[in-house]
């Protein structure tokens, strides 16, 4: 985790002197793998990446940004693809390289609080995410798969509960396609009152998802065939010609 904060560390000051200070305005903080670590001791996920969201519109601009410091001279960040790593030696002699990422606000439900402008970040300093925003980011993330199995959800621990008890309406509304009880199971929460309504409501959901998928398929299908049938009347005719 140390070395994750160190990456963190030189992203931050990296940001404060590319392109003379272009971003020293630029908010940001850390989420994702490294934020969650930073909260739970017990995190047993090891990440080699570090993720900052950026108080930046749209999505063409992380890339820009990227780019630019990768060209920071004798910085240790590159870039051989689209893909921005930070590579350094530790002082104990150990090569280490961490992918970064960027994320801009638009594809999140929200700037966190704890966002702090790079020019006011103490040297030193991570802006991690707070807790309760972490909660809700991986609750965002979880409904943005929320075409996936009903396998591999979230275990909330009991401090956390609460706090996704508290935002669990909120998530709902949002997401009006997931039924509450599938939200529940999801997050690892315990089942309310009146599970067995939940669970019928939650299989016609789930049933309704299928029938739709069924019907985009064959609609691909159709249009798939109609074409081929296009191409062997249009193949048809030129033969015909050349026969005259």
């Amino acid at each position: 985790m140390e070395e994750l904060q160190e990456t963190a560390r030189r992203v931050i000051r990296a940001l404060r002197s590319v392109d003379d200070g272009k971003y020293s305005n630029l908010r940001v903080a850390v989420i994702g793998g490294l934020a969650r670590m930073y909260y739970c001791e017990s995190e047993e996920r090891v990440t080699k990446d570090v993720d900052f969201i950026v108080d930046i519109p749209g999505l063409t601009v992380t890339p820009e940004l990227k780019t630019a410091i990768s060209r920071l001279p004798n910085s240790g960040f590159s870039m051989p693809t689209d893909v921005l790593y930070c590579g350094y030696t530790t002082p104990k002699g150990t090569a280490v390289s961490h992918q970064v990422d960027f994320i801009a606000r638009d594809i999140c439900p929200y700037l966190p609080s704890a966002a702090q402008r790079v020019q006011d970040i103490a040297e030193g300093d991570i802006p991690y995410i707070s807790r309760p925003d972490l909660i809700v980011f991986k609750i965002f993330s979880c409904g943005l798969r929320a075409t996936t199995t009903r396998k591999g959800g979230i275990d909330a621990e009991d401090a956390e509960q609460a706090i996704v008890e508290d935002r669990i309406d909120d998530v709902v509304s949002y997401f009006e396609d997931r039924p509450r009880s599938w939200w529940r199971e999801r997050l690892g929460l315990p089942e309310e009152d009146g599970g067995a309504d939940s669970k019928e409501e939650e299989d016609q959901h789930e049933h309704e998802h299928e029938q739709h998928d069924e019907k985009e398929d064959r609609k691909a299908d159709n249009e798939g065939d109609k074409g081929g049938d296009k191409k062997g009347v249009e193949g048809s005719s030129e033969e015909d010609v050349k026969a005259r």
